[in-house]
């Protein structure tokens, strides 16, 4: 029954974010809000949703070793399986090797950061919370000014603002929400339920289950860009839903409850992360002109050892 209503809780999370997000573009078109912040910010916070929702309850729960484990299984998912679909079954070609390095770079060096701090601190504090989510801030900033740079601005669509709009998307906005938060609090109590029923940490729990569920929406972005060609669409999206993760969903959760947790096992598996960012840097360096499917066959290969060493030794 756990398993089910845990799966119920996941389904409700993605059906609500798609719901939410859609409303909250169409709040922020309504507002006038010119539309490339909405997609160099709102979009990516607003589908980093089931990520944040979830470690936040987890955190405010006590559970912060889910709430680790949580942002653990998404970025390992999206950094190996995703990337390593993407690049298998397409081998994309490599248009902005600049930003693709520079955001893997900044992955990476965010990744050390919280590697640095578990280490000196055995943990992440709420003040290391809140200079992450400072990095968000100087992040989104950033991306708002490349954007800007490189002229990527959309014709503005118009907008239905009748008072029956107004009412049906400002409902969808508040069933969306509720939906989430809803959907967030069954797999975190279920999610534990399950964990004591297999006899395996929360961190486990965190980090197969609920990390890889909250990625779906990021899976099926992929596939919704690799069915129309858009390879890059995908591997830009991963990269930057990884760094949403690290600074927006780890820093809420940490701000929340302070994260404590094994040493040794959140060395290991931040460690492992960081392993999983390089194939990315190297590729992005040394291919002339597009992804290897070999590239892909080396992050599946990485993530099967990264699962299998977490299960048999850190369960």
């Amino acid at each position: 029954m756990s398993f089910l209503l845990f799966a119920v809780g996941l389904g409700l999370v993605i059906l609500c974010s798609n719901v939410f997000v859609d409303s909250a573009i169409w709040t922020a078109r309504t507002f006038r809000i010119p539309q490339i912040i909405i997609g160099a910010t709102l979009v990516s916070l607003c589908t980093s949703l089931p990520e944040t929702v979830i470690s936040i309850t987890s955190s405010a729960k006590g559970f912060s070793d889910m709430a680790f484990g949580n942002v653990l299984g998404s970025v390992s998912f999206n950094s190996s399986v995703i990337l390593a679909l993407t690049f298998v079954i397409a081998a994309p070609k490599i248009v902005n090797r600049a930003s693709v390095l520079k955001n893997a770079a900044i992955l990476l060096g965010l990744l050390a950061v919280v590697f640095f701090f578990i280490y000196r601190f055995g943990g992440i504090s709420r003040v290391t919370g809140g200079f992450l989510l400072l990095c968000l801030v100087f992040y989104l900033a950033y991306n708002t000014k490349e954007c800007i740079e490189c002229q990527a601005l959309e014709e503005e669509e118009p907008v239905d603002r009748t008072v029956k709009a107004v009412i049906i998307n400002c409902a969808l906005l508040i069933l969306g929400a509720a939906g989430i938060v809803f959907g967030s609090n069954m797999m975190v109590t279920h999610g534990e339920k399950i964990a004591l029923s297999l006899g395996v940490s929360k961190m486990i729990i965190g980090l197969a289950l609920t990390g890889v569920g909250s990625s779906m929406p990021e899976l099926a972005t992929a596939i919704a860009a690799m069915v129309k060609g858009a390879h890059n669409i995908s591997v830009g999206n991963v990269i930057g839903a990884n760094i949403l993760n690290v600074t927006l969903v780890l820093g809420a959760a940490s701000v929340v409850s302070p994260i404590r947790i094994n040493r040794i096992d959140a060395l290991f598996h931040v460690g492992s992360l960081m392993i999983f960012v390089m194939p990315l840097l190297v590729a992005g360096a040394l291919r002339k002109e597009k992804f290897s499917r070999f590239d892909g066959v080396l992050l599946l290969a990485f993530y099967g050892i990264y699962m299998y060493y977490t299960v048999t030794f850190f369960s």
